[in-house]
């Protein structure tokens, strides 16, 4: 598997499990908008549509 195939699969498996555990409207405001960047074994980069949207994320997730 290629580094971004994998990179994807990682933050497809990630997204599945934030859905169980936020609601859906925290969800689709807050989370869906985000798109992985990058990953090494224990990290995944996200990167968020905008400054807003990125420290709300960190704030409330770091």
């Amino acid at each position: 598997m290629s580094e971004i195939a994998n990179t994807i699969a990682r933050w497809n498996n990630c997204r599945t499990q934030l859905r169980d555990l936020v609601s859906p409207a925290r969800y689709d405001a807050f989370l869906h908008s985000l798109v992985a960047q990058s990953s090494v074994p224990d990290t995944l980069e996200l990167l968020a549509p905008n400054a807003v949207l990125r420290d709300w994320v960190a704030t409330h997730y770091m």
